[in-house]
């Protein structure tokens, strides 16, 4: 086998730079006996050696150029002209050959496998071209398309908008044996809409699903619960009565994909096809679109419930770090005013949480925390109370002594007019050099040696970051 043309078993094969995204995931998962269709990849070295002509580098070039002036008619002109270049060059000598004697029997699947998809931040899903049941003699062709597809219009443009240059990314074609699915569809291991990680989402059609991708058809989608292994919703697609899908195969699809997650790192969506009754997987891709997890994590093993501080303030962007790590001192330092020995506060994408867990799992101070937040936050409220409705044994009380929670609600009380204080201050701590003029009580003005107000100057990093540790150091916490 020539080194253009690469088995999917071959310990070059979850080389990134080499075999593109696609490739290298299927080949790692393939390696730790996942069931994976055997298969080759036409290496990027190939798709490199097609382009390498002067004629495609002066387009190349000019294609830049297009991209960089925002000429939108140029740019589609001369990826037009780069995709006929391709076709018309062909694949590199050996190629061709080294593929029909190395690919799988029967009819196979082409899909280009490019160096930028796949990834956390990029999925590039649908930018380039994939070919189903294609026999020996197309075979060649599909091949070439898929590396022409490098420079569609929708692929130079996705590349363009997410900051990569024009030849920045180099297309593999991985070449697999066919499955022609009974079942297939996607899974995520973590819901993309709620963000649980312990939820699996299924979305499942009958056969090859062409009919939920053309949107003729409604999938099948299901909700399952890894950590309480259960069905928390099965929506039947289209006008079936029936599920595709059986209880069994829900929970032996939920264990697979966690398991894939598992092996790759962060939260995966997968593609999967059942044939016989086996499972097979077709691709695997991180979740682009999930909100991060807060840190830090919970280490007890129960249900946490958190509550945007940034939205409840009015401040629904995220936060520069400076002024999230000066909140979330705050706030860790209200939780230990009140008697918490955990985190109280916790940061995710930029922006500060606070664990209402305690409160809610206390009964005196759930009340009296629902019926306060009920004034301002009505939705919230009424979802704080389907979840303590539909999972009362994760709240169920931890017990804090009446007395006790009643000096812990004093404490709060005493502690929450420090944190106007504090909030007061810390856009004057922004602003000033003497982390002294900040204090409570400072109206953040200056003097020169006669007397005469002096404007205070701006304050770098480590300025601002030493008055909030003293303007903090500064306030007692309330007695309890």
């Amino acid at each position: 086998m020539t080194a253009l043309v690469r088995s999917l078993d071959h310990e070059s094969a979850t080389v990134r730079e080499l075999v593109g995204g696609k490739a290298s995931v299927l080949a790692r998962l393939r390696d730790r006996g996942f069931s994976v269709p055997e298969g080759v990849v036409v290496t990027t070295e190939a798709y490199r050696e097609t382009l390498d002509t002067p004629e495609m580098e002066e387009t190349l070039a000019a294609l830049r150029d297009a991209v960089a002036r925002d000429d939108d008619a140029e740019r589609r002109r001369l990826a037009s002209d780069l995709r006929a270049a391709i076709r018309e060059r062909g694949l590199p000598a050996g190629v061709a050959e080294a593929l029909r004697e190395a690919r799988p029997g029967g009819s196979v699947a082409v899909r280009s496998s490019a160096t930028a998809e796949d990834l956390p931040d990029a999925s590039f899903a649908g930018q380039y071209d994939s070919f189903l049941g294609v026999g020996d003699d197309d075979l060649p062709e599909r091949v070439v398309d898929c590396m022409a597809s490098a420079f569609g219009d929708r692929a130079v443009a996705y590349r363009a908008a997410a900051g990569l240059g024009v030849d920045e990314v180099a297309v593999a074609v991985l070449v697999q044996r066919f499955v022609e699915p009974d079942v297939s569809g996607i899974a995520f291991s973590a819901d993309p809409v709620s963000g649980r990680r312990s939820v699996t989402v299924v979305d499942a059609g009958p056969g090859r699903g062409t009919a939920q991708v053309s949107g003729t058809a409604t999938a099948d989608t299901v909700r399952f619960d890894r950590s309480e292994d259960r069905i928390l919703e099965y929506r039947t697609g289209g006008d079936r009565d029936s599920r595709v899908l059986s209880p069994g195969g829900v929970r032996s699809l939920s264990a697979i994909v966690a398991r894939i997650a598992d092996e790759l790192g962060p939260p995966q969506d997968v593609e999967w096809a059942i044939v016989d009754g086996e499972i097979s997987i077709l691709q695997a891709r991180p979740i682009t679109a999930l909100f991060p997890v807060p840190e830090p994590r919970p280490t007890d093993g129960r249900v946490h419930v958190y509550y945007s501080f940034g939205h409840r303030q009015g401040m629904p962007q995220a936060m520069p770090p400076l002024v999230l790590d000066a909140w979330e001192g705050l706030v860790d330092w209200i939780g230990r005013a009140v008697g918490l020995s955990d985190p109280y506060a916790a940061t995710a994408g930029g922006h500060l949480f606070v664990d209402m867990t305690p409160f809610l799992r206390r009964p005196l101070l759930r009340g009296r925390m629902l019926s306060s937040l009920e004034l301002a936050d009505e939705r919230a409220v009424a979802e704080l109370r389907r979840l303590l409705a539909e999972r009362a044994e994760e709240f169920r009380p931890t017990g804090l002594p009446v007395a006790g929670a009643l000096r812990t609600a004093r404490a709060a009380v005493g502690a929450a007019g420090t944190a106007a204080r504090l909030a007061a201050s810390v856009p004057k701590a922004l602003l000033l050099d003497d982390p002294e003029e900040a204090a409570p009580g400072s109206n953040g003005c200056t003097t020169d040696g006669a007397g005469r107000p002096r404007p205070a100057s701006p304050a770098g990093p480590p300025s601002v970051a030493a008055s909030m540790r003293d303007s903090r150091r500064s306030w007692r916490a309330p007695r309890g």
